[in-house]
């Protein structure tokens, strides 16, 4: 499922092809138009748990600066258990066309092997790429849909005991 960006008029694919002259045959895809999006996570409102060991702050990040970083709580110490936390993008302008993101640390609970692949328990969940655990590095860009208002990452952590989670660069 791809879903739409908070205030989006439209989603966009967009197809290359490279300059090879090699005969393709191309792609067709086959789309539902969703009014309801099942699950917690498959939505523009992900659950927000209180920090544990606040007075019930909600894990909830609303950002409007350019660049900065975000971490889970308690970043370098251990995320907690059953954690649910919303880093919120807002687009100032529509002159910002995404957020630029890059690890600087990222050690989380590894997916679990299944049948269909790895399996995030504990993951960060970012629009157009997926659900990211694990130990790793990266460097991505999200694009604004057209008309969105913000772009949302969900931090998730299940019942088991943490590791000590991410902190990452952005620059909108």
């Amino acid at each position: 499922q791809y879903l739409y960006q908070p205030g989006s008029t439209s989603i966009r694919f967009v197809f290359h092809a490279s300059e090879m002259p090699e005969s393709r045959k191309g792609f067709r895809i086959r789309y539902d138009v969703l009014t309801s999006c099942p699950g917690p996570y498959q939505t523009q409102n992900p659950p927000i748990s209180p920090i544990p060991g606040t007075s019930g702050a909600p894990c909830y990040t609303r950002i409007t600066d350019t660049r900065g970083t975000i971490n889970t709580p308690y970043h370098p110490k251990k995320y907690p258990e059953n954690l649910d936390c919303v880093y919120e993008f807002i687009r100032t302008s529509q002159d910002i066309c995404g957020v630029r993101m890059a690890t600087v640390t990222f050690d989380m609970d590894n997916p679990l092997m299944t049948i269909f692949g790895g399996a995030c328990t504990d993951f960060l969940h970012l629009p157009s790429c997926g659900f990211l655990c694990g130990k790793i590095n990266f460097s991505w860009v999200v694009a604004f849909q057209p008309g969105a208002t913000s772009l949302k990452f969900h931090f998730h952590s299940d019942e088991s005991q943490g590791f000590l989670g991410f902190l990452i660069n952005f620059e909108q």
